[in-house]
């Protein structure tokens, strides 16, 4: 079985129903990969310039304003992935 490669332009139907109803295996594209790196590279440079990237170095929402200590960005990105698994199980 073949894997249906992600990168974010060719997914088809018929890929999606490959996936969801017959369990075929999902795998980032080379290009999706070096797309993934390229922005984590750019955030740490944001990061590096202290710069003030919304839910990055802020809150969401109404707490847009309230500004994330570098301490606690790691944990606002966990917060965030838990908030949005909330009643599907353990994270």
């Amino acid at each position: 079985m073949n894997p249906i490669y992600l990168d974010g332009q060719s997914l088809t139907l018929e890929d999606f129903i490959k996936v969801t109803r017959e369990n075929y295996p999902v795998q980032l594209s080379p290009k999706a990969i070096q797309q993934v790196e390229t922005s984590r590279q750019q955030v740490e440079t944001f990061l590096a310039q202290e710069r003030i990237i919304y839910g990055i170095t802020t809150g969401f929402g109404k707490f847009c304003d309230v500004h994330i200590s570098s301490e606690q960005l790691e944990q606002l990105q966990h917060n965030l992935i838990v908030s949005h698994a909330c009643g599907i199980g353990e994270p």
